[in-house]
């Protein structure tokens, strides 16, 4: 059986591992959080060279899917002359 969008098996290890050691993409969520309503994960955050990402579960009333929503904190510049 493949697994290879659930990743809570651990059938999606090597995938997991490849991704971050050949291309440095690091997991960026849980993901032993289930993200349906019937216990798999199916959603993957996978992020490179950003720190400051946060995902999170979101609430979603009409689905059995838990979406995931994934945030960037964006600084603000004060500067408003362009050069």
């Amino acid at each position: 059986m493949c697994y290879y969008n659930n990743y809570i098996y651990f059938d999606s290890a090597p995938l997991v591992t490849l991704l971050r050691d050949k291309f440095s993409f690091q997991l960026n969520n849980d993901p032993t959080i289930s993200t349906t309503k019937s216990g798999t994960i199916i959603d993957a955050i996978f992020t490179r060279y950003i720190d400051n990402v946060q995902s999170q579960m979101y609430v979603s009333y009409f689905s059995y899917h838990i979406p995931i929503i994934t945030t960037i904190p964006i600084e603000q510049n004060d500067n408003k002359t362009l050069e």
